[in-house]
């Protein structure tokens, strides 16, 4: 497939979130031509480590174009607007990826969110 900023994609779930989709809301090319696609992730239950109450959606991870293209199943819609929680999430990754701080996920959505959760849990940072 073709994958644009926009674009909501059903994509291959933890078990437990069948209905949850995942939003491209940017593409980020580096000079190497690789590209990193920002999305948002909707309809999940992810533990939050703030409360230790869980949370339906994550506003913003970085994943690589295999991650991508390995997770998602079908094309749910197009021309969707950048969602009004992303653009925080977005930028703080942003900064550290700049500086060599952060990285982009090269594994499928699923284990992104598990991983997420996982860090979550024991108290951990990914940032």
């Amino acid at each position: 497939p073709t994958f644009e900023v926009g674009q909501r994609w059903r994509y291959r779930t933890r078990p437990g979130e069948t209905d949850s989709t995942l939003q491209i809301v940017r593409i980020r090319v580096l000079p190497t031509g690789r590209r990193i696609f920002s999305i948002g992730v909707d309809r999940i239950r992810l533990q939050n480590s703030s409360d230790r109450g869980f949370q339906d959606c994550l506003p913003h991870a970085p994943v690589d174009e295999p991650s991508l293209r390995s997770s998602v199943s079908a094309l749910v819609e197009s021309n969707l607007d950048e969602p009004a929680t992303f653009a925080p999430a977005h930028d703080l990754w942003a900064e550290a990826f700049d500086h060599g701080q952060a990285g982009v996920f090269n594994i499928p959505v699923a284990d992104v969110l598990q991983v997420i959760e996982d860090a979550w849990r024991h108290g951990q940072s990914l940032g």
